[in-house]
């Protein structure tokens, strides 16, 4: 592999990382929230979610 495609590469490469971090991070602090826990919850217990106010 060249230099330059190696170098292109690791640059991709790093605006991906960086995106699957910031999604990653973003995920968590959603699921973190009584409503999603309350979501997660009906849907395994098969029946409608009673959101929290």
């Amino acid at each position: 592999m060249t230099i330059g495609r190696a170098a292109f590469h690791r640059a991709v490469d790093s605006d991906y990382r960086r995106g699957v971090s910031y999604a990653v991070e973003t995920f968590c602090q959603v699921a973190a929230t009584s409503g999603a826990r309350e979501g997660i919850a009906a849907f395994v217990e098969k029946r409608r979610p009673q959101w929290p106010d």
